[in-house]
């Protein structure tokens, strides 16, 4: 990554930056999970099936921007972006020919079939291994210019922020597979490339022009600040699916509006109330919009909240939130494991509690030390209002009724910690709970997938886990400093999630060591 700047030998600023960063990533990460009784044992395990699994990407990112102060009280920044993403997952994608099995199954299906599915990716019985390399290049660029202007209206302190931006962003997919012969000894024999031919797997292009306005003004009058907001989108879509019934570009549009009023009133030193309401949306991709009529995901978001500061070393904060989402859009499933099919699920309820506090008893003398200590606490309540309206047998939401809690999302998450940091030298430790969730809107707690009634890894319950992270530092002079922490210290192991196929743990025991140096 390479960072430019100037600035330019005028009275009032003016300033020039230009940044380019490129990066490749290859890791040999999976969506392949293993079932309860395997992570149980072995939590890290991977199965023979999984072995050929391969994410290359690369990433070229470059803008450049103009800041220039135009009076005391008016600036203007401009600036001129593109990035361009390419990636390959090369990743199984499910089963055929099963020796002493069925001619064909999803990798949900196999993990959660006791006998032939399951031994087959293991590496202990024969089948097919289909893979498929999920191909895609994404493209993004724009022109963005924002103006801050602060001016005062009798006593009404304003600070105005407008700003316009032209914007367009494509998806190409083009995907193909390839069959992998796994003899019963788990010995590949044949490989056939390109099943069908490339392109066969997928091949479509989505594109967005939008045109995106929005204007905000902070206002301060005494004590009280009001943050009003509105935000207009126009975009033009476009998109084309080469295996689809009629392969031609197909056209659309969508207008869509986000609006909010904040506050933010300090009573005294000490004591500060804060809020807001804000409406929010989410569009779909381009296809499922002009194809399938896919609307808008719509949200309203209210919060209010108080800090509190009784004395020198002590905070307390504490936010009551509620917000209400309307034609929820989701993907056939978690990371697109399934059919690819998007929807609106239907609407959701979601309210709860923050609470965080912060105490330094050495924070108010000159000790030359510090005892920082910390909790934070998320009440979460994030129910469906009605039945989900998806009858997707792949979607997270099939099945999903009125009340059932909305999957991944947990109700308690609860984090403390405390720290000792004297001069050079510091350590922190932090413990973190959060309670087991449900993997779908239907709330089943057995692998069962209670449309189709076969079986499926993907359905059930994550674990309630306690994990004990431990950082440390130690600065060697005023320009370097060393770290070293430890995460899970204790090696806590537990399911963190069950998509995309099947279970997979939370992070286990690491450590990670680090030098920064500042100049």
């Amino acid at each position: 990554m390479l960072k430019l700047s100037w600035m330019l030998p005028t009275e009032k600023l003016q300033r020039l930056e230009f940044k380019i960063g490129y990066s490749e990533l290859e890791n040999y990460e999976t969506y392949l999970g293993i079932t309860d009784a395997d992570l149980r044992r072995d939590p890290t395990r991977r199965y023979a099936a999984s072995r050929f699994d391969e994410l290359n990407s690369d990433n070229l990112r470059t803008y450049l921007r103009y800041f220039a102060e135009l009076t005391d009280d008016l600036d203007l920044t401009s600036t001129l972006y593109y990035q361009g993403f390419h990636r390959n997952w090369y990743k199984l994608d499910s089963l055929r020919n099963i020796q002493g099995g069925p001619a064909s199954l999803s990798l949900a299906e196999a993990l959660a079939t006791p006998g032939a599915p399951l031994e087959t990716l293991r590496g202990a019985n024969g089948g097919t291994l289909r893979v498929r390399a999920n191909n895609r290049d994404h493209w993004l660029a724009g022109w963005e210019t924002t103006a801050n202007h602060r001016f005062h209206t009798g006593d009404l302190a304003h600070e105005a922020l407008f700003g316009v931006r032209l914007h367009t962003d494509v998806a190409r997919q083009f995907q193909w597979q390839d069959d992998y012969l796994q003899n019963s000894s788990g010995v590949i024999t044949n490989i056939q490339y390109q099943v069908g031919g490339m392109g066969a797997a997928g091949n479509r292009r989505d594109q967005t022009y939008a045109l995106a306005t929005f204007l905000q003004d902070s206002m301060h009058f005494g004590r009280l600040t009001l943050t009003p907001g509105v935000r207009y989108e126009h975009l033009e879509l476009e998109y084309y699916d080469r295996l689809a019934a009629d392969p031609n570009t197909h056209y659309g549009s969508l207008d869509v509006w986000a609006a909010g009023l904040g506050f933010n009133y300090r009573h005294n030193p000490q004591l500060t109330l804060f809020g807001g309401v804000y409406r929010g949306f989410s569009v779909p991709d381009p296809r499922a919009s002009v194809r399938d009529g896919i609307k808008e995901e719509t949200s309203i978001a209210t919060e209010l909240g108080v800090r509190w500061q009784p004395r020198i070393g002590l905070k307390l904060e504490t936010v009551l939130f509620y917000t209400r989402f309307e034609d929820l859009i989701v993907i056939d499933n978690i990371v697109s494991a399934g059919s690819g099919t998007t929807e609106n699920a239907g609407n959701i309820n979601c309210y709860g509690v923050e609470w965080r506090g912060e105490y330094d008893s050495c924070a108010a003398r000159d000790a030359g030390i510090r005892t920082p200590l910390f909790a934070a606490l998320t009440f979460t309540q994030a129910k469906l209002d009605g039945n989900a309206r998806s009858s997707n047998p792949e979607s997270i939401f099939s099945g999903g009724r009125d009340g059932n809690d909305v999957p991944y999302i947990p109700d308690w998450q609860l984090s403390a910690g405390a720290g000792v940091h004297i001069k050079r030298c510091g350590a922190d430790l932090i413990v973190t709970f959060v309670n087991e969730t449900f993997t779908t809107a239907n709330n089943s707690t057995v692998p069962v997938n209670p449309v189709t009634g076969k079986p499926d890894a993907r359905f059930g319950k994550t674990d309630s886990f306690v994990t004990v992270d431990l950082s440390t530092y130690y600065h060697l002079n005023q320009h370097l400093k060393l770290t070293a922490s430890i995460q899970n210290l204790f090696d806590e192991e537990y399911i963190v999630s069950r998509h995309p196929y099947g279970a997979r743990p939370g992070r286990p025991q690491s450590f990670l060591i680090g030098f920064e140096a500042r100049f």
